[in-house]
């Protein structure tokens, strides 16, 4: 259905459906991008928050890669 610019779309963002925020689950691994260390994923703490213990760059979602 056309929105008021009479375009198709959601027309907040043309996000639409399932096209909000990505949910990685409370499973996977966090990874360093710079030297690639894996560490388990832990419910409630954020592997983005987490530094790396080999090379101290900022850990990422694998998930996300």
């Amino acid at each position: 259905m056309p929105n008021r610019s009479g375009s198709p779309g959601s027309g907040a963002g043309g996000r639409g459906r399932s096209g909000g925020i990505k949910r990685t689950g409370p499973g996977g691994n966090c990874i360093c991008p710079k030297c690639g260390y894996k560490e388990r994923h832990i419910q409630g703490s954020p592997c983005k928050k987490k530094k790396c213990p080999e090379c101290g760059a900022i850990m990422i979602r694998e998930e996300t890669v």
